[in-house]
């Protein structure tokens, strides 16, 4: 199973996410911002250049030929999106502003 995201424009893809926390991989378009941040920090997931779908079809047809084992980031997902380590993100970001 695999999700695919082929957009041009996203903020936070809460479908990739979503899709990793349940064990799938996904391929996603490389937009401004997004995609290209969840596959580095949940080290999972194929971007590609957006508006090239000679890619798109190639990292389909790698996936179909090479599926990947499920991918275990639930925990990962659960730290790094918790209400806490949000909580402790925004504080610091608000002392950033303040200070300036």
């Amino acid at each position: 199973m695999i999700v695919i995201l082929a957009s041009h424009f996203e903020g936070l893809p809460l479908v990739l996410v979503e899709a990793v926390a349940s064990g799938v991989t996904f391929i996603a378009t490389d937009c401004p911002v997004g995609p290209r941040e969840i596959s580095e920090v949940l080290k999972c997931g194929k971007i590609i250049s957006p508006s090239n779908v000679d890619a798109l079809a190639e990292a389909i047809i790698d996936h179909i030929k090479t599926p990947q084992e499920k991918i275990e980031c639930s925990e990962k997902i659960a730290q790094l999106f918790s209400a806490a380590s949000c909580a402790e993100r925004l504080e610091v970001l608000r002392k950033q502003i303040i200070s300036k």
